[in-house]
């Protein structure tokens, strides 16, 4: 028998494609003169995971009431 459990979703981040952490960066336009961000053009081919110690690639991932994390393609997320 499958139980079927709703969830409640909390909201999306970036985790490492590699490791799955969260403790990543990717870059941004910044002003120096005011640290304020510019623009933010999302994850690029230059992201960093702390937890790797090296440049990796992104995934967006969904996190759901429990707190657990569910992988999701960026074209399936709705945040309206």
């Amino acid at each position: 028998m499958i139980e079927i459990v709703k969830v409640a979703r909390v909201g999306t981040i970036w985790t490492c494609s590699t490791c799955g952490g969260t403790n990543v960066q990717t870059t941004a336009w910044i002003d120096p003169n005011t640290d304020r961000v510019v623009d933010c053009e999302g994850p690029l081919d230059d992201n960093w995971c702390e937890d790797c110690q090296e440049h990796v690639g992104l995934d967006w991932v969904m996190v759901i009431g429990s707190g657990a994390f569910a992988r999701v393609a960026p074209e399936e997320v709705d945040d309206g």
